[in-house]
């Protein structure tokens, strides 16, 4: 139901020597490249992206299922760190999805209700930026009003106030 265009930009202005109000401007309009907001897609579009997510979500169970039995051997390997290995790995190889840009609205190829092992599994497909961190966000010079927004909260349940 949509596709990934970049956002509106506003402001061309890259005077280095420009007051302070229009340096944090340009410093705004840079960080805005990044973001993405979603326009309608068709059918056969839809069906493109959620099988590009079914794909990387493969690739990255493969390579963490081969990690997990290569490394039976040793005793004290946590899947925790596997997880991270195998993200990392996809990452420097271009194999995850949409780690350059923060996507404003629904992820294409991904569904309401659709279930995720692991925190890996939503950073590879591009639902959640932060590889350890549970809370993803817009940094303030992001926003419009300049104040920090969270784009992807993650629950593990270790914590006391967890829902």
């Amino acid at each position: 139901s949509h596709i990934i265009v970049q956002a509106p930009n506003t402001s061309q202005n890259n005077d280095n020597n420009a007051p302070a109000s229009e340096a944090t401007e340009q410093r705004l309009q840079c960080c805005v490249k990044g973001l993405v907001r979603v326009s309608d897609l068709d059918l056969p579009g839809q069906r493109k992206f959620r099988e590009i997510v079914r794909s990387i979500r493969m690739v990255y169970d493969s390579i963490r299922v081969m990690a997990m039995e290569e490394e039976d051997k040793e005793v004290d390997v946590c899947s925790e760190r596997i997880n991270l290995r195998v993200s990392a790995m996809m990452r420097r190889r271009g194999l995850g999805l949409n780690r350059d840009k923060k996507i404003i609205g629904t992820i294409p190829g991904v569904c309401i209700g659709d279930v995720f092992l692991n925190k890996m599994e939503l950073v590879v497909v591009g639902l959640h930026g932060q590889p350890q961190a549970g809370i993803d966000y817009l940094p303030d010079i992001m926003s419009s009003n300049g104040e920090p927004i969270a784009t992807s909260v993650i629950v593990s349940g270790g914590y006391d106030d967890s829902v």
